[in-house]
């Protein structure tokens, strides 16, 4: 019995023992426990802290106010179509590199062979297949919008370095009185424009916008424009600004009734209205504004800033005046000289710097820094 209840007493005192420990490993683990999770908490402060520091040495991002509207494939055929350009005439031409080498070790006649074939890599084969593809590409857009129910007139398209020059050719080409008067609807153009209708000794009119109870509306106030028209007025200049259409088909129609009553041509800038093509996830095919078929001549800018770039150049889209078209071709040979590679490649070359840089915003943001250091304003 004494031995039966030391026994139990031994296991008593054991499972005591082994009661007493559990609370204490409890305690033990949960200490562990915090302190872990403390240390974990620390590293991940450490990591953001280290996270600020790395982002307080970068420049602060700063969105563009906008993008050039060109992809990146155009502006990389345009850097290959100037180096093609480059390549003939420092090494292709009769004149280049090439030539001049091969001119010390074989005949005359096996380098006028090699001129013949390096001729049709000639820039001005390629500026006249471009031209003739420019062509072909807006007269199928017209055929396009023929299907869609616009009535079509037969035109033709003349390609030009910009629409001031396209318009001079056009005052050239027409030959207007001195002193002669253009209707300008609305009165809202670049000073460039103005100077060159008064390099025609021509004179600008004005006709504001119409007054609708009180208000000014946005449109083309048809009747100030009738009653505008006098014995020197030649024609009338629509102006389509800031994206908009400043006159719906039913105004065109009108315009045009005032026109055909007094002779009178009419001028469409379309410089700022031009959208492009558009296609839909579904596969349909939307075209932009491609002018009034009432207009005699539509003018179409492809500057830099302007919707659907090509960092350059500009069209004059003619109807009913097949004999103008060809007498602009002629001057615009005769008064205007081709644009050199090397002219447009600058302009390229900071095209693609300002596009490539408007992907990011960090990349905006040190550049507003570099100008700010130097005194430049970013705004400008």
């Amino acid at each position: 019995d004494d031995k039966s209840s030391a026994v139990a007493g031994e296991d008593s005192d054991e499972t005591g023992e082994s009661l007493t420990r559990i609370p204490a490993s409890r305690k033990t683990f949960d200490r562990m426990l915090a302190s872990e999770q403390l240390e974990q908490g620390q590293s991940a402060s450490r990591h953001r802290g280290s996270q600020r520091k790395l982002l307080s040495l970068l420049p602060r991002p700063l969105v563009p106010r906008g993008q050039l509207d060109i992809a990146l494939r155009d502006l990389l055929y345009a850097h290959m179509q100037c180096a093609l350009s480059v390549t003939f005439e420092f090494f292709l031409s009769d004149r280049g590199m090439l030539h001049r080498i091969l001119s010390f070790f074989l005949p005359s006649f096996i380098l006028q062979m090699i001129g013949v074939f390096c001729a049709r890599y000639h820039p001005e084969r390629r500026r006249a297949w471009s031209v003739r593809k420019i062509n072909e590409r807006w007269r199928e857009m017209e055929r396009r919008s023929t299907r869609e129910g616009v009535k079509s007139a037969e035109k033709d398209v003349v390609v030009g370095l910009s629409v001031r020059s396209l318009l001079d050719l056009y005052l050239s080409s027409k030959s207007y009185p001195a002193g002669s008067e253009i209707l300008l609807v609305p009165p809202v153009t670049i000073p460039a424009i103005v100077n060159i209708i008064e390099y025609h000794d021509l004179r600008l009119v004005g006709i504001d916008l119409p007054r609708i109870g009180g208000e000014t509306r946005w449109g083309v106030d048809v009747e100030a424009l009738r009653q505008a028209v006098s014995d020197k007025t030649v024609a009338l200049m629509l102006v389509h600004p800031f994206g908009c259409r400043i006159a719906d088909l039913g105004t065109m129609r009108d315009l045009r009734k005032i026109a055909n009553g007094h002779s009178l041509d009419i001028i469409e800038d379309c410089a700022q209205s031009y959208t492009g093509i558009c296609t839909s996830k579904k596969g349909h095919i939307q075209l932009g504004y491609l002018g009034s078929e009432e207009a005699d001549v539509s003018l179409f800018s492809f500057g830099p800033i302007k919707t659907s770039t090509a960092l350059g150049g500009g069209l004059a889209v003619l109807r009913r005046r097949k004999g103008v078209a060809k007498s602009m071709r002629r001057m615009q040979e005769s008064l205007y000289q081709p644009q050199r590679t090397t002219s447009y490649y600058v302009r390229l070359l900071k095209c693609t710097f300002v596009q490539l840089a408007s992907q990011s915003t960090y990349c905006c943001g040190f550049i507003k820094i570099l100008l700010d250091s130097v005194g430049i304003e970013y705004s400008w």
